[in-house]
């Protein structure tokens, strides 16, 4: 096995699989356990070659912090953040709940969050303080946050009573509640756009999955990818907003089920314009996923997950690089890492 890199994975060292992965389907189950979490802290790049270029010095752009879910000692999924460069490594939230979705504020100084606490819900952390608030609970189930650019309103994905899934906008202290979307099909992981006033998000129908693209107030939606035979997710707007990173298996073709395809990451301009392939490190048994910008829009963030020679057992881990392709580094964590969410400010 592989890291975008190059270099060989250990296939002794991996995690449990979840039976749905974080942010696409639902519901979500605990899935780590602290014997595997703690083995891969062990889990090292295997250089091909011992005078082979060695540890990249990592992306221009290497300002802010980077949260992600991450594996702990609890067992739990929590939510963590960290320097790009693999420092000061600190549990924001913590305790006995899974904690997953990260997403920051405008200004860097909260994130927002679901939590299993009974139902999947909305919450938010102040990192000064450490203050928890919900912002939604109740017996449906919420997952997928994004801050509004002002920092007053959040927007989520729904459950709905069929199943499917609708896309919300509320205010950051819980009240005047609103479904965006309403719509038969389903929609998620919902991205709020740098202007304000309209929102990305993932349109899902048994046909393949696309880049959708609607004003907060409910109208104009348009689709901006392929979506039939094609599977595009998890956009996330350029700090200017002129552009989209979006995760597509768009290079595969419409060739087999989801479950089989690899995801890469793909820019497009944010009319759907000069789609251009970033990442090229997808294989059979590897994926990349779940894109995010850096806060001068000329680095990424992103997952990778690959397949080990046990059954159902992947190891993810998260990455930073260079627009153009270069500075690939992985960020040297402990355990499960994945989702990762670069802050907007330093």
């Amino acid at each position: 096995m592989n890291h975008p890199d190059g270099s060989r994975i250990n296939p002794g060292c991996r995690t449990p699989a979840s039976r749905h992965e974080i942010g696409y389907l639902f519901p979500m189950t605990r899935y780590v356990t602290l014997l595997l979490s703690l083995a891969l802290a062990a889990c090292k790049p295997i250089p091909d070659s011992p005078t082979g270029p060695g540890t990249p010095s990592g992306p221009t752009d290497s300002a802010g912090r980077l949260a992600f879910v991450g594996s702990t000692t609890e067992a739990t999924l929590q939510v963590l953040v960290v320097f790009p460069d693999g420092t000061d490594l600190v549990s924001p939230i913590g305790g006995s709940f899974n904690n997953v979705a990260p997403a920051w504020s405008a200004d860097g100084t909260r994130i927002a969050f679901a939590s299993n606490r009974g139902s999947w819900d909305i919450y938010t952390v102040d990192l000064a303080t450490g203050q928890v608030n919900a912002i939604v609970e109740g017996p449906d189930n919420e997952l997928a946050p994004s801050w509004s650019p002002d920092r007053s309103r959040i927007v989520f994905e729904r459950r709905m009573a069929d199943g499917s899934f609708d896309i919300f906008i509320v205010n950051a202290d819980g009240t005047n509640e609103i479904n965006v979307t309403d719509s038969p099909g389903s929609e998620r992981n919902p991205s709020w756009a740098p202007e304000g006033q309209r929102i990305a998000f993932e349109g899902r129908s048994d046909l393949g999955r696309s880049i959708d693209i609607i004003k907060i107030d409910g109208t104009d939606r348009v689709t901006v990818t392929g979506g039939e035979g094609e599977w595009n997710g998890a956009p996330a707007w350029s700090p200017d907003g002129s552009r989209i990173l979006f995760e597509s298996t768009k290079h595969q073709g419409t060739l087999g089920p989801e479950s089989s395809r690899a995801y890469e990451v793909f820019v497009m301009d944010d009319d759907g314009a000069n789609v251009t392939r970033v990442t090229g490190f997808a294989t059979r048994t590897r994926t990349i996923r779940q894109p995010s910008w850096s806060p001068g829009g000329t680095s990424i963030a992103f997952e990778s997950r690959d397949e080990t020679q046990f059954a159902n057992t992947f190891v993810f881990r998260i990455w930073t690089m260079n627009m153009d392709g270069t500075e690939v580094r992985e960020i040297a964590i402990a355990g499960s890492a994945r989702f990762p969410r670069w802050s907007p400010r330093p």
